[in-house]
Order: C-alpha cells, then structure tokens, then sequence
C-alpha cells in the first residue's frame, strides 16, 4: 500500500469530499480517500483515478467505528451495527463469564469484529453462588449471594484466578459493574 500522502494510482474506490479525522497526525479536513483491494491506500488532497467514485460531501469517511459499550452481542444486533458502520462491538462494561463459551459461540459466524472483558460480577457470582453455571447468566438486578455477601480476604486468590483464566480465553480487560455487587469491599475490587 502507499503512503497516506502518496498517489495509489488507479484505486478501486475513491470517496471525495468528506472529511478525514486523523487524531494521530492532526487531521481534520476534507480529503480524496483512495481504496483498493478493500484497504485504504491514500489519503490526499488530488483525487486518484479510480474505478468507482462515491461522493461523500458534508460526511465523514471512517473505515469503521468501535462501540465499546455494546450489549447486544448477537447476529441480529451485528447487521444493525453494521449498518451503522460499526465494525467492531465490545462488551467492556460488565463482560461476561466465563468467557470461553463466549467467544466459541460467536467463531465464524459474527457478521463484525467482536470481544468481551471478563466479568467481575460473573466471576464472583461463580464463586458465591451455586446455581450460576450458565454462560452469560445476567448479573443485573440479581439478587443471589454473591449480591450480598462479601468474599473474605483469604478467597481473593480464587476470584484472581477465575479472572487470569477468562483473560487467558481472550477476554479484553476486566468488566466492572461494582454497582451490581455492593457487598464487594474496596480491597476486593482493588
């Protein structure tokens, strides 16, 4: 691919007229954003020859958007994000657990990029709670033990390890949702 200022001579897509947000190189200006074989190849002030140009005026040309916030991680909710142009969904808030399951069920099949953090809560709701073997069990107004009580000093290595393991499946981080578990102490969460 050529440099963002240099000429990609015939590109399959140009997009003209838009403004290009480049935080990385203090970019905010209308610019010629050439395409080709599905990656950008240029960004310039000259439009390159191209074999389809889309006019883009009084828009923003992005490759994609990150929702990092984005509860509905399912294939219906992906086309709606799609559609919006979000290329990839985070679950970051409150994650889920375990993580594994998570990610198997989505493989190959998700229309967008996708990813999770490991949940705290779920976490400690495995921990405390003995009827909370499903994947993704919902930790929002939950009520069960681990809502209530706390987890003694000495079990926080058993809440670590559950979430080293998660990290290890690919979960993104750690998912608070500290207002979810009010029985977590500050060392806890710490």
């Amino acid at each position: 691919a050529a440099p963002r200022g240099a000429g990609a001579g015939v590109v399959d897509h140009v997009f003209v007229g838009g403004g290009v947000i480049d935080p990385e190189r203090n970019l905010d200006a209308v610019r010629a954003v050439g395409v080709l074989g599905g990656r950008i190849v240029s960004v310039t002030t000259t439009v390159p020859t191209a074999r389809d140009t889309i006019h883009a005026r009084g828009l923003v040309v992005a490759p994609g958007f990150i929702d990092l916030h984005s509860h509905g991680q399912d294939s219906i909710n992906y086309r709606f994000l799609a559609r919006d142009g979000v290329t990839t969904a985070l679950e970051l808030e409150l994650g889920t657990y375990p993580v594994a399951p998570w990610y198997a069920k989505r493989a190959g099949k998700a229309l967008i990029n996708y990813g999770v953090s490991a949940s705290h809560p779920g976490a400690r709701r495995a921990m405390l709670d003995s009827d909370s073997s499903a994947e993704g069990s919902d930790v929002i107004g939950a009520t069960g033990g681990f809502v209530r009580a706390p987890i003694e000093a000495a079990r926080f290595s058993e809440l670590t390890r559950r979430l080293d393991v998660a990290l290890a499946d690919g979960a993104l981080g750690i998912g608070m949702g500290i207002n979810y578990t009010p029985a977590a102490t500050r060392a806890e969460i710490l």
